[in-house]
């Protein structure tokens, strides 16, 4: 996809390894123990935006050092304080404000952990053509 969109083809190649790091980097803890239930997929992609890892106008400048990382799947079972995601910035205050917004982006639930299945079968096709 990187290097469909004009990048260079080995970009994620040893896991990113030679990408720039962000300076600052936070974990977004669980509040509370339980399953991490929901996100708020729209609203982690804004806060990606505002960390300068997206583009609001096509000219905007994108900063490859910054964004979101290892969140976790779905389902999953938390204990109060475990890591839910990695927030990488180029400022405390941008990661501070990151932080902030996306604790209303995600929600802890009760109940045991239920594993999403995995897709077994998927057809992809044009808006219209029965896909």
């Amino acid at each position: 996809m990187v290097a469909g969109l004009g990048g260079p083809s080995n970009a994620l190649a040893r896991g990113g390894a030679q990408l720039p790091s962000a300076p600052v980097q936070r974990v977004l803890a669980a509040p509370r123990s339980g399953v991490f239930g929901a996100m708020d997929t729209r609203l982690i992609g804004t806060v990606i935006v505002a960390l300068g890892g997206g583009r609001r106008r096509t000219g905007d400048a994108v900063d490859p050092r910054v964004g979101i990382t290892r969140l976790l799947p779905l389902g999953t079972a938390v204990k109060a304080g475990d890591a839910l995601l990695r927030v990488h910035a180029g400022s405390a205050a941008a990661a501070e404000a990151a932080l902030l917004t996306l604790r209303d982006a995600v929600q802890i639930h009760d109940g045991p952990a239920v594993p999403n299945p995995p897709v077994l079968r998927g057809v992809v096709g044009r808006p219209g053509r029965g896909g």
